[in-house]
């Protein structure tokens, strides 16, 4: 979409619901929540290359995936997770190819991470 509303393009093809969209720093892919495939409320986290329209799923387990981040180096990505069964979320970080996922809080309800860009 252009700046103004204008040139609106729908990225999805529509099935499921889609959440928490997220730039990444170089304006070249966006990561988002949705639910494409699974049970309503299930989201997991996907990335599309806006250029080449190419789509990732970089979450695959039940429960909801949302609320996806982009760190400055736009080579990292922290989520929130909660398990089907779960009450809590927690806080993940994973590799924008959704490799090497790690979790970064193990007690309360941690939700809608960021991640600074600021220097010391």
């Amino acid at each position: 979409m252009s700046i103004d509303g204008s040139d609106v393009e729908r990225i999805t093809n529509g099935e499921g619901y889609v959440a928490n969209p997220s730039w990444n720093p170089n304006g070249q892919s966006i990561a988002f929540a949705w639910t494409r495939g699974f049970e309503p409320g299930a989201y997991n986290i996907f990335v599309m290359n806006l250029a080449t329209k190419d789509l990732g799923q970089l979450t695959t387990n039940a429960g909801k995936n949302e609320s996806p981040f982009w760190a400055p180096d736009g080579a990292h990505l922290v989520f929130q997770s909660t398990p089907t069964h779960g009450r809590t979320a927690q806080i993940y970080t994973m590799l924008a190819d959704g490799k090497n996922q790690q979790k970064l809080t193990t007690q309360g309800d941690n939700t809608q991470p960021v991640w600074s860009n600021a220097i010391n």
